[in-house]
Formats: C-alpha cells, sequence, structure tokens
C-alpha cells in the first residue's frame, strides 16, 4: 500500500538547458537535477527533442521510455520526469 507522500518519490523531474545544432553531443551537470546538453541536431521535426532524451537516458543510465519531456518541446528551457523503475523502491 502506498500513499500520496510516496508517489512524489518515484517520480524525479530534470531540467535541462537545450542547445541544438552544437559541434558535438555533449552533456554537462548543472546540479543535482539540472543539466546542459549539446546536440548536433537541429531542433527541427523534433529531432533535437529526440537526440536530447537519448543522450540524457545514456548519461543517467536508464531506459528511454521512463524519461519523458512535460514542458518545453519548443523552448531551449525544458523539463522531464524521469518514473523510477519500480524495482528500485
Amino acid at each position: 500500500m502506498t500513499d500520496s507522500s510516496n508517489h512524489t518519490d518515484e517520480l524525479q523531474y530534470i531540467r535541462v538547458e537545450a542547445h541544438p545544432k552544437a559541434k558535438k553531443d555533449l552533456i554537462t551537470r548543472l546540479t543535482s537535477n539540472s543539466y546542459r546538453v549539446h546536440t548536433k541536431a537541429p531542433a527541427q521535426d523534433d529531432r533535437a527533442n529526440s537526440q536530447i532524451t537519448t543522450i540524457l537516458a545514456d548519461y543517467l543510465r536508464v531506459d528511454q521510455k521512463r524519461l519523458k519531456l512535460i514542458k518545453g518541446h519548443r523552448n531551449r528551457k525544458k523539463m522531464f520526469y524521469l518514473e523510477r523503475d519500480p524495482e528500485e523502491v
């Protein structure tokens, strides 16, 4: 049985400052839950968002399916959430 206070522990919000059309793919941790992500992908047809998701998932060593872009689809400032693996809790 879980209560509402435990539910917030199952989600982790991650802030990302995006830099599309960079010379190389690169991620820099700024704080415990914020990152600067440079990607070679252009900000067209959701290519940069897809690549940023891939870069972030690889860096965090999580499955991309657990990482969702929830804010900033067309903005450099983005918010993702990461649903924790139920086996980790």
